[in-house]
């Protein structure tokens, strides 16, 4: 919430440009500005860009960093593997298979194996996705090659023909995705910081006219219906859209015309401003103003 201090509240039979001389009955476009006649002043919301929507965007940012450089890590482990020379022998302890897809429209295959590192006591299981054709052709307690790190040998995966390259596709999605996502959380959060900076040089620069509706028209965009016996079978959910038409006049004496919407479902019930309804106007220049 932004505030600007403006002179005494009083009537006014026409709008002078320039001065800050608001009346009673002003329309606001966004129904959390209003005038306070207590202490003279017009509390103004500029309803774009806000601190939270940004900082929302700086977290999917981030996290679309991170998951593009787990990937590339995870294309460098893979990497390592097609170079490793180190293969031991392991044995298939089970399998499984999972549906893919919001609508099950995929099957996955997942077999777990069982291998030993020679001179260590530990043993490892892990759990690799495959073909259906190396699925359908191993099972429990057959033989398989593996391949590992020597450096880290819980990064391993079945060699030979047994092999989907699975780490390989793993990585590329996840680097291809955090890209990606990176790159559109980026070019959101530069546009809305840029708005955002916008909007409060015009806040803190600006000066607040008066100006009046030209037209007013609106539109109900129903989203769910149901029949209300008390009120004519109208619908009682949807979004109420109005598109107001306002002009004013700057300190210069020039006249500006232009539009402005606004989801408005508190006025379904209620008279649609007239032609002459003054409104509240935030003005920096010809080209920066904004409706309150």
């Amino acid at each position: 919430m932004f505030q600007h201090s403006i002179g005494q509240l009083r009537k006014s039979k026409r709008i002078v440009a320039g001065r800050t001389v608001f009346l009673p009955d002003i329309f606001f476009l966004d129904p959390s500005n209003r005038v306070l006649s207590a202490d003279s002043t017009v509390v103004a919301r500029i309803p774009n860009a806000c601190s939270g929507l940004i900082a929302l965007l700086l977290v999917a940012l981030l996290l679309f960093v991170f998951l593009a450089i787990l990937g590339v890590s995870v294309l460098g482990s893979e990497a390592q593997l097609d170079g490793s020379s180190t293969a031991i022998r392991g044995v298939v302890v089970s399998h499984r298979h999972a549906s893919a897809g919001s609508m099950n429209q995929g099957v996955l295959h997942y077999v777990t194996y069982r291998y030993s590192i020679p001179g260590q006591a530990t043993a490892f299981t892990k759990e690799q996705f495959v073909t259906q054709t190396t699925y359908d052709r191993l099972a429990d307690g057959d033989a398989v090659t593996i391949r590992y790190l020597q450096t880290d040998p819980t990064v391993a995966e079945l060699s030979g023909s047994d092999s989907t390259n699975s780490i390989a596709q793993n990585g590329y999605f996840m680097t291809v995705f955090g890209m990606v996502g990176a790159l559109i959380a980026l070019v959101f959060l530069i546009s809305h910081v840029w708005q955002f900076c916008r909007d409060d040089v015009l806040v803190r620069k600006g000066r607040l006219l008066m100006g009046e509706v030209v037209k007013c028209r609106a539109d109900l965009a129903v989203t769910k219906t149901s029949l209300d016996t008390n009120n004519y079978g109208s619908p009682l959910r949807g979004s109420y859209n109005i598109e107001l038409t306002y002009r004013f006049t700057t300190p210069e004496g020039k006249e500006i015309e232009s539009s402005a919407k606004a989801r408005r479902n508190d006025l379904v019930d209620s008279c649609l401003p007239e032609l002459g309804t003054p409104i509240a106007v935030l003005y920096l220049s010809e080209r920066r103003y904004k409706i309150l």
